[in-house]
């Protein structure tokens, strides 16, 4: 007697049961489906196999199959639609696969989002069409974070639910559209100041005395050019200008992302002068990779830099041979803006130099440094305005 057969069910492997049926995904499209679930192909799995495709066809025919929760296991089940009956954590998981499939948004901002979500994990057996703005209040006060640090955890949460709303129809409205949320008191300004720790010319020499090559280039530059680390590390040499003595920013590359990326903000895509020591320092790195691509390379790699947990590490050996106290490597950035401020240099050309939306945000976060009472203070306007 021939072994039976298995209309849309059939052993896929030693170990699984493969299903054959077709579908419309999210999107609208249908086609054949080919899932599998791990369990021997035995007579008798495969007769109960069949009979649960019975199942999943005729919930595909009243409406009601939900894909992702049908076949958990399956790489491709975001491509359907989730059911308002889906728990929390389902619909992020389907959401977080959809933004990721969107070029619109950056490496480093996907896994900031992905961070957040696991702080979600409480709400994560609720399911989407039941939870209410009273369960993330409650979930809100066990945060222990200060309201901006709340805003930032919630706000992928947010966006998920207004994607549940449109065009996913999963609810009607998102519960927590126009709700705030309200966290700890802010930190006091002993508690803040040390944010901005920038070090002194000496300490400034030192280090870069201290440090060699390569590493000692992007180092020197970066005390003297106010980029970001991540902007450091991306900047080619189709970007630098040594005739107009400037430099063209417009991507960065981080640990998150595999390749460069723009900016998150226009402001941030801009051009900065380049004054004789970051010069210097683009002029000696040409020995090491004049007619490559990048500028700057991992000096222990050769290749370029690929986020700074390899450049922290170097960064924090230089400093161990120094007297100088320790600092982290965006010490760069604001030593270069504290020592501009100090000199009287213009607020909002510092501002358009280190790419900050708005002079205002400069000057709240170098305040100290912008000496309003000095004593030369308003000089240039008498001396061009004074009666001759």
């Amino acid at each position: 007697m021939g072994k039976r057969k298995y209309k849309g069910v059939k052993a896929a492997s030693k170990s699984s049961i493969g299903f054959s049926f077709t579908c419309i995904d999210a999107h609208g499209h249908k086609g054949q489906r080919r899932p599998r679930i791990k369990i021997k192909p035995t007579d008798e799995n495969l007769a109960w196999a069949q009979e649960f495709l019975g199942d999943i066809k005729r919930a595909i025919r009243r409406g009601t199959f939900d894909y992702a929760t049908t076949f958990p296991d399956c790489k491709d089940k975001y491509k359907f639609t989730s059911s308002p009956g889906a728990s929390l954590e389902t619909f992020l998981d389907e959401w977080f696969e959809d933004r990721k499939a969107d070029p619109e948004y950056h490496s480093s901002t996907l896994e900031e989002d992905q961070k957040y979500i696991k702080r979600y994990k409480p709400l994560y057996e609720i399911c989407v069409s039941d939870l209410t703005a009273n369960d993330v209040h409650e979930w809100a006060k066990k945060q222990n974070v200060l309201t901006k640090t709340l805003s930032n955890y919630i706000s992928p949460l947010r966006v998920a639910l207004d994607w549940a709303v449109h065009p996913k129809g999963i609810i009607t409205t998102n519960p927590i559209k126009n709700v705030s949320f309200t966290g700890k008191k802010k930190r006091t300004i002993k508690q803040k100041r040390h944010k901005c720790d920038p070090v002194n010319v000496e300490e400034r020499d030192e280090i870069i005395n201290t440090a060699t090559g390569q590493l000692q280039n992007i180092i020197r530059f970066s005390f003297w050019s106010g980029l970001r680390p991540s902007e450091a590390f991306a900047l080619e040499w189709s970007d630098v200008d040594f005739e107009r003595g400037r430099i063209y920013i417009d991507k960065a590359i981080t640990s998150a992302a595999d390749e460069p990326e723009e900016p998150k903000t226009e402001a941030a895509i801009r051009f900065v002068k380049l004054f004789p020591e970051s010069i210097k320092a683009l002029k000696d790195q040409l020995e090491f990779t004049e007619g490559e691509t990048v500028v700057f390379n991992n000096p222990h790699t050769n290749k370029p830099w690929n986020g700074d947990a390899s450049y922290r590490g170097q960064w924090e050996t230089v400093f161990s041979h120094t007297s100088v106290r320790h600092r982290s490597p965006y010490q760069t950035r604001h030593t270069y803006a504290s020592m501009m401020l100090s000199a009287d240099v213009n607020c909002m050309w510092v501002s358009k130099q280190l790419g900050h939306t708005s002079s205002d945000f400069t000057r709240q976060t170098y305040a100290r440094w912008i000496d309003d009472d000095s004593p030369g203070m308003g000089q240039e306007l008498v001396d061009k305005f004074s009666p001759v």
